[in-house]
């Protein structure tokens, strides 16, 4: 929706061309060098799915190739050009750098220290450099983004 409430379709069975979204999960709005980009996550496809709000274009997000299963989660970093996506079918959350375009997985079972993430479906930033999840199996659970340590923050 525009400044004055005009709406725009930016992807349907009839509108843009590319990368169908099959279930669309989540969404990000990304501003680069190229422009404003609408980052959507597709749990049905297990991919991450750049729509271009001008051409309408779909693509794939560059860094994720087979990587994922059931996206759900979708976070620009507020004061780092970083990007957080939870991973509910592999129980983990990645770290993407949108600079370098490198993936690192900053919570799961085995990475970081703290409880256990089982279930990572959403995602907001606290201004205490923490990420909050909202696990499925009834959590809240803060990641502090420099140690990558978890806690619960409800259970």
């Amino acid at each position: 929706v525009g400044p004055r409430g005009r709406r725009t379709l930016l992807a349907s069975d009839s509108t843009g061309t590319g990368i169908e979204l099959d279930a669309p999960y989540a969404v990000e709005v990304l501003t680069s060098s190229v422009g404003l980009q609408v980052l959507v996550a597709d749990e049905a496809t297990d991919a991450l799915i750049v729509v271009d709000p001008v051409t309408l274009e779909r693509t794939q997000f560059p860094g994720f190739d087979d990587a994922l299963s059931t996206p759900r989660g979708l976070l620009k970093d507020p004061n780092r050009d970083v990007l957080y996506v939870s991973d509910f079918g592999r129980r983990l959350v990645y770290r993407f750098d949108l600079g370098t375009q490198q993936r690192t997985v900053l919570g799961s079972a085995s990475v970081g220290r703290g409880v256990r993430m089982t279930a990572p479906v959403n995602l907001t930033y606290h201004p205490d450099d923490y990420l909050i999840v909202v696990d499925n199996n009834d959590a809240l659970i803060a990641i502090d983004l420099a140690t990558s340590e978890r806690v619960y923050l409800s259970k």
